[in-house]
């Protein structure tokens, strides 16, 4: 498998195995996402309140997949976990895997998450490309991409497979932050003078999609258009968490803060939005 190109997880990764960085435990050793706060205002910014954050995305996200008892979910880009964890605790008699690129993740979610007796749920944790995916035809009812698909080699290659592999009717959902063309100078002129930084930290990730784009995307594999939420408001504490978070990265503070300034202020300024994104087979 070639050179896995994630600054941000080879640190992670790193410090997590050291058992001596509790914070950074305490915010992503579950997931890896950012948070949604039904009430922004409301955010706290203690490392608790960002773990049941990050935890409500997946919740919020979960509600347009709306996952029922019997039904196979792919989780691609799993991360460690998480996402798979939290239908492992509410949901039962579901059978999901998850998918990473990167070996070390797949490790640490085999590792934490495991099937509870009372819910008799499968999980399993497989290593994979995910605009190769290595299933067959018609094997899921919902494949789901939780901030991710940025990292992914080919949005559109991914559309493909994520396709072929659901059953007829199932759904496809993900999140991502998605680009307001309009307003792409803006982001472009943010972007260099953060460009340094985005890829010391995040390395190299995929273009912005626009919502026109993955209309687009949906057409060309075959898929039907569901519907969009915008819950950019939402996951702004995000920012002052990863502010306050900064000195326990494992990335020089000031690096770690600029790195994401691209989607802080996009967000803020209306040029980039947060989205979750539904398609159906």
């Amino acid at each position: 498998m070639s050179h896995i190109d994630l600054p941000y997880f080879d640190t992670f990764v790193a410090q997590l195995k050291t058992g001596q960085n509790p914070d950074l435990e305490a915010l992503i050793g579950r997931n890896v996402h950012w948070g949604y706060w039904p009430d922004p205002k409301a955010a706290t910014l203690t490392n608790d309140d960002f773990r049941k954050a990050s935890d409500a995305l997946t919740k919020k996200l979960l509600t347009w997949a709306n996952p029922q008892s019997g039904e196979a979910i792919l989780d691609v880009g799993c991360g460690f976990g998480g996402t798979i964890a939290h239908m492992n605790e509410t949901y039962a008699n579901l059978n999901m895997v998850g998918l990473n690129i990167d070996a070390r993740q797949i490790e640490r979610a085999r590792e934490k998450v495991e099937p509870l007796a009372q819910h008799e749920n499968k999980i399993k944790f497989v290593v994979g490309n995910a605009c190769k995916l290595p299933f067959e035809d018609s094997s899921f009812d919902t494949v789901l991409a939780v901030e991710c698909i940025f990292h992914f080699p080919s949005r559109k290659e991914f559309f493909l497979e994520a396709k072929r592999v659901l059953k007829p009717g199932g759904k496809l959902v993900l999140c991502d932050f998605v680009a307001r063309p309009i307003l792409l100078p803006v982001l472009g002129l943010i972007f260099l003078a953060c460009r340094k930084d985005v890829t010391k930290v995040y390395g190299s990730s995929n273009k912005l999609a626009s919502r026109i784009q993955y209309r687009l995307l949906a057409k060309q594999a075959g898929l039907q258009w569901l519907g969009v939420e915008d819950i950019t408001a939402n996951t702004l504490p995000t920012y002052d968490m990863i502010r306050k978070a900064a000195p326990h990265s494992g990335f020089e503070e000031k690096s770690f803060i600029r790195a994401h300034a691209v989607s802080e202020y996009g967000s803020k300024l209306g040029a980039l939005r947060y989205d979750i994104l539904a398609f159906r087979k």
